[in-house]
């Protein structure tokens, strides 16, 4: 697959760039929402199960049942996922207000 652009994206499957990235106003899916380097929005990433093998960013929460990311996940509002992993140069979970929540972080 390849990039995903837009305003807002809103899926009711899977958002899937496994081999680009992901960049929107906002993003949700109830299913899972892939990149193979990053997904970003201005607005919210809401998805079943959120995996980059970069980074994760937005101007609004991250949120997921579950956040594995290759890189960072930065947010301005809050965190949320049952399982946040992050792996690689740079894997840090970064917010600038709000709350982590998760399970296992």
């Amino acid at each position: 697959m390849g990039n995903v652009q837009g305003g807002n994206v809103v899926s009711s499957g899977n958002v899937d760039a496994a081999s680009g990235f992901v960049n929107t106003g906002a993003v949700i899916a109830t299913g899972r929402i892939d990149a193979g380097t990053t997904v970003s929005a201005t607005g919210n990433v809401i998805g079943g199960n959120v995996e980059t093998g970069g980074l994760v960013t937005a101007t609004g929460n991250v949120i997921g049942g579950n956040l594995v990311t290759g890189g960072m996940v930065t947010a301005a509002g809050t965190i949320v996922g049952s399982t946040l992993e992050t792996t690689g140069s740079g894997g840090d979970i970064t917010l600038t207000g709000g709350n982590i929540l998760g399970a296992n972080n």
